[in-house]
């Protein structure tokens, strides 16, 4: 049989125990048939068998349990894990529960299911007195109080559903102060649903997904260039720098995380083209395309999973000596900056959202915003491919600091940004390219003392 782990070998099954286990390929198998069945072929004696192959199935997450109440399926518990330790709860009618916030209702093909990422488990609707209960339990409810508030559903099927939702750790009991157990937990307390859920389904242990390089769209989505095809306007071409020279001449590798730090405040002096070519050589510059039958491999100076090159750098301009005002798009093969916008109104709100993340009161000389191309990771990763690109966000953002620390440069990373006003701003459609990080870059501001001023450890 399958499990979320896949195939589960059962050995040593008499043939009564051979023809229950594929009874539970049918539905409507509960536990008193199955029972039936192997004492009518090998007697009670092979009841003990029976048991053990169900508790190994159970264990696996290979069992199903569906709740029929007035002779109609209402809900089926689904397994999406090994080891899902689904146990019913009996609520106490009296006791005021409460949908957990972590709790959410999906759309599954043609199926309406609730999930948490508090479970292993998932729970299947079959029809609408689920649907009905839940959404009652949104506002909190005792359930005894649910017959009479929900025409149409039976004491029997509130009190199942309860005790399904509990065993999901869908339901929460809420105090006399109006104090969830969640919000009381401090484990719990500290996850919003959307980042808790992220984590879950981002990696192994709690979902059933295909999870990691499946080429899920390959058949039906062509691979997308390495590169971001640039504007179709003249550019302009960025100093190259000697990087032998280079080699001779940073300072160590120790030196440079030693000194790194986030420095929010530029100098007077803007900084330069040059410094902003040899900067962005130095972090993203396209070293070698690779061409493979699932398309093209790009190959830079910070490691992408997969070599899926599918950040692009924007460069948006406050001050900077040899460059204009507004947005340009970093071509890495090229080594060229080709503007995408001047200085509009869009370009002022990125800016000063910047000032604002970094809490200072000047704009960055530049801000450089880190946009990603999302289907050049999920046309082949599956169930990872946001938490992919975030990775690859964070080693560009290592990059970007050491090399800016080494050349003497302002540098900060920024924590969030408003991906709609950048979408709207270089004019890409929100689903396939927007941003994903930002990070500001100017001369550096230094005292007679040579301390910077605005700059602390993160």
């Amino acid at each position: 049989m399958q499990g979320p782990l896949g195939a589960v070998a059962l050995a040593g099954m008499t043939p009564g125990v051979c023809e229950a286990i594929r009874m539970l390929d049918e539905p409507g198998s509960d536990e008193w048939t199955l029972e039936n069945a192997v004492r009518r072929v090998d007697g009670d004696g092979a009841l003990p068998v029976l048991h053990f192959c169900l508790q190994r199935l159970d264990a696996v997450g290979a069992l199903s349990r569906t709740l029929v109440v007035d002779e109609r399926p209402l809900a089926t518990v689904e397994p999406v894990a090994a080891s899902p330790g689904f146990l019913e709860h009996a609520p106490s009618p009296d006791v005021r529960y409460v949908l957990s916030r972590f709790a959410y209702l999906r759309r599954d093909s043609t199926r309406l299911v609730l999930e948490t990422p508090l479970a292993r488990c998932r729970l299947v609707l079959h029809d609408w007195r689920g649907a009905a209960i839940i959404a009652r339990f949104a506002f909190g409810a005792t359930p005894s109080g649910l017959v009479d508030e929900l025409p149409g559903i039976s004491e029997e099927a509130a009190v199942a559903t309860g005790r399904l939702l509990l065993g999901l750790a869908a339901l929460t009991e809420v105090d006399e102060d109006g104090r969830t157990t969640e919000e009381a937990d401090p484990a719990l307390c500290s996850w919003e649903a959307h980042d808790l859920l992220f984590h879950t389904r981002s990696r192994r242990g709690r979902h059933d997904r295909p999870y990691g390089g499946t080429y899920r769209l390959a058949g039906s989505l062509p691979p997308s260039p390495a590169v971001k095809p640039p504007p179709r306007v003249k550019g302009l071409d960025l100093y190259r720098p000697d990087l032998d020279r280079l080699a001779a001449l940073d300072s160590t590798l120790t030196t440079v995380i030693e000194r790194r730090s986030s420095v929010r405040v530029h100098g007077p002096e803007p900084i330069t083209a040059l410094q902003l070519g040899e900067f962005l050589y130095r972090v993203a510059r396209l070293r070698h395309l690779e061409e493979t039958e699932h398309g093209q491999l790009a190959f830079y100076p910070y490691p992408s999973g997969g070599a899926s090159s599918e950040l692009t750098l924007y460069a948006v301009i406050d001050r900077c000596e040899g460059v204009a005002d507004g947005i340009h798009q970093y071509a890495p093969d090229e080594h060229v900056l080709y503007p995408v916008c001047g200085r509009t109104a869009g370009v002022e709100l990125l800016l000063r959202e910047a000032a604002a993340a970094m809490k200072v009161p000047a704009v960055p000389q530049v801000l450089i915003v880190v946009a990603a191309r999302f289907q050049r990771v999920s046309r082949k990763y599956e169930s990872m491919a946001y938490a992919l690109i975030l990775k690859h966000v964070g080693v560009l953002y290592q990059q970007m600091y050491l090399v800016a620390t080494a050349m003497g440069l302002a540098a900060c990373g920024i924590g969030g940004g408003d991906s709609d006003a950048f979408a709207a701003a270089v004019g890409t459609r929100y689903y396939e390219e927007t941003s994903v990080g930002e990070f500001a870059l100017g001369s550096s501001a230094t005292t007679s003392s040579g301390d910077a001023p605005m700059s602390r450890p993160d």
